[in-house]
C-alpha cells in the first residue's frame, strides 16, 4: 500500500466504526444522519483511493459502504470514478 492509500484506509476504517456505532445505537430504519454519513464516507473514501491510484481498494470501499446508504443501488460502474478506474 502506498502512503496515500494507507491514509485512505484510515479514513475508511474510522468512518466504518462510526457508522457501526450509529446503526448499533438506533437500529436500521430511516436514519438521515447515518445515511448522510454513509454517503459522504462512501464518496470520500472512494475518491481518496481513486486519487491514490488504488482502483481495487476504491471499488472495495464503494461496495462496502453502499449497503449503508438508503436506496444504495448505484454501482461503481455508473459513477465518475469508473472513468479513472475502469
Amino acid at each position: 500500500l502506498s502512503r496515500e492509500s494507507s491514509a485512505c484506509a484510515a479514513i475508511f476504517d474510522g468512518a466504518k466504526a462510526e457508522l457501526s456505532r450509529l446503526k448499533g445505537d438506533r437500529g436500521y430504519g430511516d436514519d438521515n444522519e447515518a445515511d448522510y454519513l454513509a454517503r459522504s464516507f462512501r464518496d470520500e473514501a472512494t475518491e481518496c483511493f481513486v486519487k491514490a491510484g488504488d482502483c481495487a481498494r476504491a471499488r472495495q470501499a464503494f461496495a462496502e459502504a453502499n449497503p449503508w446508504v438508503t436506496n444504495g443501488t448505484q454501482t461503481f460502474e455508473r459513477t465518475s470514478y469508473a472513468k479513472t478506474c475502469p
